[in-house]
């Protein structure tokens, strides 16, 4: 045991990275690259990769892909139903499970590289801000509940396929920040997921009021 009071008081600097969520999630996307070799990977495979307690782990690694501005093919159009049955299953506290259909998707490697890739920066730069506060906010099963339902919500709005720019976007972020804040035991985070969701009204609002060329007219795009 090391005689430096100081280190027997306060954790080491790998201790203090390990329990960042950031860490800990790209430890699991890490694993998840080698395991593939280059080789596709089904859902089912990725959804065994992730210790079946953590959902909050499996949302934001769902959720991360439709965050991107420009979709990943395949991904997009799979990754918003398995965030709602993850979800699902967080409210009634079960472990998370795919149907075989769902469950048998595979994903081509190179195309998951790429989203792991941009994950793992991601998390590189977010780690530092993720602390334990606002616990309540993350330890509370009734609040926990309340924002797995919120999840739900985004996550089978954003299953709608829309031929629009940035619409996976404004829907995912919140999902990406609320799975992180429960990750890492942040409320910050998960305010910062409920306040991301204000735009995504405004972004829907305006697409059910406008019609989508309408919309992208009054964008510019």
């Amino acid at each position: 045991m090391s005689a430096d009071p100081k280190s027997a008081t306060e954790p080491s600097k790998s201790e203090k990275k390990r329990r960042t969520s950031g860490t800990a999630l790209s430890t699991e996307v890490q694993a998840l690259l080698k395991k593939a070799n280059g080789a596709p990977v089904t859902f089912g495979e990725i959804l065994g990769s992730f210790p079946s307690t953590s959902h909050a782990m499996l949302l934001a690694f769902l959720s991360f892909p439709l965050c991107l501005p420009i979709g990943i093919p395949v991904l997009t159009t799979l990754l918003g139903p398995a965030v709602a049955l993850v979800a699902l299953f967080l409210i009634f506290g079960k472990t998370p499970w795919l149907p075989r259909r769902l469950r048998e998707k595979s994903v081509p490697y190179a195309r998951l590289e790429t989203a792991a890739t941009k994950l793992l920066k991601t998390l590189d730069r977010f780690e530092h801000w993720l602390h334990p506060r606002l616990l309540v906010l993350s330890e509370n099963s009734h609040l926990v509940r309340l924002h797995a339902c919120t999840v739900l919500v985004l996550a089978l709005v954003v299953s709608i396929p829309l031929p629009v720019l940035f619409a996976n976007l404004v829907v995912a972020l919140p999902i990406f920040l609320i799975a992180l804040g429960l990750l890492e035991r942040d409320g910050y985070f998960i305010v910062a997921g409920y306040v991301a969701v204000l735009p995504a009204i405004a972004f829907y609002a305006g697409l059910i009021f406008l019609g989508v060329e309408g919309f992208q007219k009054l964008i510019g795009l």
